[in-house]
């Protein structure tokens, strides 16, 4: 998946994935968590927008990160 190949090349690079992706994002998400990966979660609000505000410290970094929001 995009998700283990962007792992594999960026290793020490975030990934940003939303509280409500499909269970098969989120499985891969977790399972390159499981393996050392830093993964951050957007959690939805009750008004089912996304909370983007942990995304400011990334946006400050010059370093790559992947972004899945489905």
């Amino acid at each position: 998946t995009v998700l283990r190949a962007f792992a594999a090349a960026e290793p020490a690079a975030p990934i940003v994935v939303s509280s409500v992706e499909h269970h098969s994002i989120l499985a891969t998400a977790g399972a390159l968590e499981r393996r050392g990966h830093r993964v951050l979660r957007l959690l939805a609000r009750p008004d089912a927008t996304l909370d983007f505000a942990p995304l400011a410290d990334l946006a400050r970094d010059d370093s790559p990160c992947l972004v899945s929001l489905g």
